[in-house]
């Protein structure tokens, strides 16, 4: 005679142990999946952040908005001190750091050597109205991802390597 707990009865069957190790390694790879999807989504919704050094305020200001218009939402942080830019990289990387060579202090041809010191991956984009090409290169030797623009400077040069440089390295 058949009743209704024994039509819904059921019994715990243990599985082979090599079942067991292909489901958690199949549940390890789909967590790890979620999790790179998750950090990736988050980078991309991001705005870029932006570190911009350089002595002369009104250059500071100018970067800002060209910098704004290609980036509405970017973080831009300027600093006309180079120890305070400084410690600002320090504490947190930017998407894109921009500087010039001359300035007092810390300025770039001492902040580039130390950058490359820290194996810095983030792009670097040094503007000079003093310095060459050759002069950042040597600073900055072959690790660093450096671009170099004279000042003064085409601002639609400036807004293109802006919009190149932060499509792929920041992908927002």
């Amino acid at each position: 005679m058949n009743t209704n707990n024994e039509k819904n009865a059921s019994a715990l069957v243990r599985k082979p142990s090599s079942a067991v190790e292909k489901a958690a390694l199949g549940a390890k790879l789909i967590l790890s999946g979620m999790v790179a999807d998750a950090l990736a989504l988050e980078k991309k919704a991001r705005p870029p952040r932006i570190i911009v050094v350089d002595d002369e305020l009104l250059l500071l200001e100018l970067y800002e908005v060209l910098i704004r218009a290609c980036f509405k939402n970017a973080t831009v942080l300027t600093f006309d001190d180079g120890e305070r830019a400084w410690q600002e990289i320090l504490r947190t990387a930017p998407d894109l750091l921009i500087t010039d060579m001359n300035r007092l202090g810390l300025n770039g041809a001492k902040m580039l050597p130390l950058l490359a010191r820290k194996k810095v991956r983030f792009p670097i984009f040094v503007v000079s109205g003093t310095a060459t090409e050759k002069d950042v290169r040597e600073c900055a030797g072959s690790e660093l991802n450096v671009s170099f623009m004279s000042k003064p400077f085409d601002v639609e040069v400036f807004k293109k390597y802006l919009e190149t440089t932060l499509k792929t390295h920041h992908s927002p």
